[in-house]
């Protein structure tokens, strides 16, 4: 029997279906977490969420996520599953996040999106997924972009395509003396250099180029969502809406920030007009109980907590200086640690207690047993710091990272290790005020150096002016996603609008 379909009477509204989002993101925590809040935000709007991963994510940090998912219509799958796809060092990185090639990736991701229903609107990608613009010719859908970078790191990527067809990228610190000039930003550092744009880097440039490339291609036609907003940024915000002097063309950028990563809120506090929620931590958010119970026993504000993120670790040396440099100082902290070049992301190898042993100086354990505490396995982060122990932070100064510290209103000791973290570094500093560098004038990770900045900045001057900016900050954040009146929050409430304009516009194509 053929079915037959009857058009709705004159008059009649067209009967429009879920609104269906597509989100491609990647298994590194600091990129999946940010498309797995703003995922979850959409679907308490009434929109239904798949999000795929180029990689696949670890055990636990995927049950952590999906926990969250409670009678949300939000799906985590991967485009292509692989048990052991950790990867073992991190100039490896790019063969972890995408397993297959490029063209393989598209096969699989358009298979599954051929059985997704009802037929998603739009899709939402990472801006390191490569291959998204062949998947988006492949399944003809509007692409718009999530930035869980800074717009300062986004201005930067804009700049990079035509830096490299000027020659001016890759580039030779000891030699090259042309400046980058970034509308935004200004003159960049060489410091803030990104490593594969650096001569004699172990990373490949062509890899980054291609996927740079990509992400300005079409940029009329994309909207780019930043983890950030527009009081944090300003004037970098403002410098992106201008036509970018190396294409001529305008992006439409969208400030959506700070997403939940960085703010834990209470699901009680949500509804239709309040999407975001009320921005507080719960302290009773996935905090290791060994790691809990140690934190509760130590004063209000006294520990500094050392975290170099999920995927890089210092080398040996320099995890001695900062061993030698919290001898000294006399500070409690809880040190995140792992050996070096040891990705948090590997579910395969946990026990490093003998390797650890190894690494730090002779004793160091038992000289610091009460008042320091060593953690390998990965933790929810801005719990950690939301709790009343933990007075300062040493961090890579990844994004979420910075955020996540204003969040808490806990200061910054800055140790960038790659890519978009040297200039994240650098605004906590310089701009932002709320921090102190580890590295001393030369550049290097001293022990004598490190211990004078961290008593600096918890008994100090200089940690009592951070925790000042810090707190005036955090209040930019919060007013930022205010449902009533936030800059990101209305960002967000008009993009939602646009989805299910999207949605309704499908909906009376495929009915006519």
């Amino acid at each position: 029997m053929v079915a037959i379909k009857i058009p709705p009477e004159e008059g009649q509204p067209v009967p429009q279906p879920k609104p269906h989002v597509l989100m491609l993101t990647m298994p590194a925590p600091g990129h999946l977490l940010p498309t797995i809040a703003l995922g979850k935000s959409l679907a308490r709007q009434g929109i239904k969420v798949t999000c795929l991963s180029s990689g696949t994510v670890s055990v636990g940090l995927r049950r952590n996520v999906e926990d969250e998912f409670d009678q949300l219509d939000m799906t985590l799958g991967s485009v292509v599953e692989d048990p052991v796809a950790e990867p073992e060092h991190p100039t490896k990185l790019f063969s972890w996040l995408q397993k297959l090639s490029s063209e393989e990736m598209v096969e699989h991701a358009e298979a599954i999106f051929n059985g997704l229903t009802p037929r998603p609107c739009c899709f939402i990608c990472d801006v390191f997924i490569g291959w998204a613009p062949m998947l988006e010719k492949k399944i003809n859908l509007q692409r718009h972009f999530l930035i869980t970078m800074s717009a300062a790191s986004l201005a930067f990527m804009f700049a990079v395509p035509e830096f490299s067809k000027q020659g001016l990228l890759p580039r030779d610190l000891c030699s090259d003396s042309r400046k980058l000039v970034v509308p935004g930003l200004q003159t960049v550092p060489d410091s803030d250099i990104w490593e594969y744009f650096i001569k004699g880097s172990p990373f490949q440039m062509n890899e980054m180029i291609w996927v740079l490339e990509n992400l300005t291609e079409s940029m009329v036609n994309s909207t780019y969502l930043v983890n950030s907003c527009e009081e944090l940024e300003p004037g970098v915000f403002e410098a992106l809406r201008e036509p970018i002097p190396f294409t001529g063309e305008s992006a439409r950028v969208l400030p959506i920030g700070p997403l939940e990563t960085s703010f834990a809120v209470k699901d009680s506090e949500r509804n239709e007009h309040n999407p975001l929620g009320t921005v507080a931590l719960e302290k009773e958010q996935k905090l290791s109980g060994e790691v809990e119970q140690w934190l509760d026993n130590q004063p209000s504000g006294s520990v500094l907590y050392i975290a170099f993120g999920s995927i890089f670790s210092l080398p040996a040396e320099q995890i001695r200086e900062v061993a030698h440099a919290l001898e000294a100082s006399g500070q409690r902290f809880l040190w995140i640690l792992r050996p070096p070049e040891t990705p948090q992301v590997m579910v395969s190898k946990q026990n490093f207690k003998d390797e650890l042993k190894d690494l730090l100086p002779s004793g160091f354990e038992e000289r610091t047993r009460d008042r320091g505490k060593l953690y390998s396995s990965w933790v929810m982060q801005p719990t950690v710091l939301a709790h009343p122990a933990v007075g300062l932070f040493m961090s890579h100064c990844g994004w979420n990272s910075i955020l996540e510290a204003v969040s808490t209103c806990t200061p910054i000791i800055a140790c960038s290790c790659f890519v978009d973290q040297h200039v994240n570094a650098r605004f906590v500093v310089d701009i932002f005020r709320i921090g102190s560098v580890a590295k001393n004038p030369q550049g290097k990770y001293e022990r004598g150096h490190m211990e004078s900045v961290i008593r600096n900045m918890m008994e100090g001057e200089e940690g009592k002016a951070a925790r000042n900016n810090v707190t005036k900050l955090n209040k930019v954040l919060r007013d930022a996603v205010s449902p009533s009146s936030g800059s990101s929050a209305k960002n967000l409430q008009q993009y939602v609008a646009e989805i299910f304009a999207m949605a309704k516009a499908q909906a009376f194509l495929q009915s006519s």
